[in-house]
């Protein structure tokens, strides 16, 4: 089982330390490595306040004003949040075998799939705050269909830099 009460160094922010058994790094599990192949992923995932919060971590984002460079971007980040919530479903459904079951910590296993939130956090180092408004609605733009299925709802994106992201405890 992957669990963390360390800390994830990730595009120079330190994420956590977070309490054992609350957070899931994605990227260092054997079902994601077995999966990886063409599979983007967000860096992991975290339990807290009744919600899953899948987050991704980048060191910069392109300016909407670069059309090209933004729409690639706002399509990864739409990948891997999708990933890694199919995923982490996947892994629940025991739809890659019971011993993927085995890399979640125990929280993850037991959480009740019908009333668990999910946050969508994209947290991008040294960001300038008047940028990010932009970038979420954008990429809320592209989730909204998939997340309207799963009956989840916009408020349930959010686009952050790493002052943001430390005030709601992620990063250090």
């Amino acid at each position: 089982m992957i669990t963390t009460t360390t800390a994830i160094m990730e595009s120079g922010m330190t994420f956590g330390p977070y309490p054992a058994g609350h957070c899931w790094h994605i990227e260092k599990s054997r079902v994601y490595a077995s999966n990886q192949q063409g599979v983007k992923m967000a860096e992991f995932l975290l339990l807290r306040d009744n919600a899953i919060w899948i987050v991704e971590a980048k060191s910069s984002s392109p300016r909407p004003e670069g059309r090209q460079s933004f729409d690639r971007f706002l399509h990864e980040m739409q990948q891997v949040m999708h990933n890694a919530l199919w995923l982490f479903l996947g892994v629940r459904l025991g739809r890659h075998g019971p011993e993927a079951l085995g890399d979640l910590p125990v929280a993850f296993q037991s959480v009740n799939l019908a009333t668990i939130g999910f946050k969508l956090v994209l947290v991008i180092n040294g960001h300038k705050p008047e940028w990010l408004l932009r970038l979420r609605n954008s990429l809320a733009c592209r989730l909204m269909a998939n997340m309207r299925a799963l009956g989840l709802q916009e408020s349930t994106i959010f686009v952050l830099n790493d002052a943001m992201a430390r005030q709601k405890g992620l990063i250090q």
